[in-house]
């Protein structure tokens, strides 16, 4: 259950935030591999 404190709350959301990108990052190298953006190189981790 999410906390009723505000400030906490952020915490959780940012702390939450990096568990997603962490993981995640595997996804973008095999999504974005053959594809016409990866071919010029385009970065698509913005």
């Amino acid at each position: 259950m999410p906390s009723k404190d505000p400030a906490q709350r952020f915490e959780d959301i940012l702390e939450n935030i990096g568990l997603i990108e962490k993981f995640t990052e595997d996804l973008y190298v095999h999504a974005f591999r053959n594809t016409p953006l990866a071919l010029y190189g385009v970065n698509t981790r913005c």
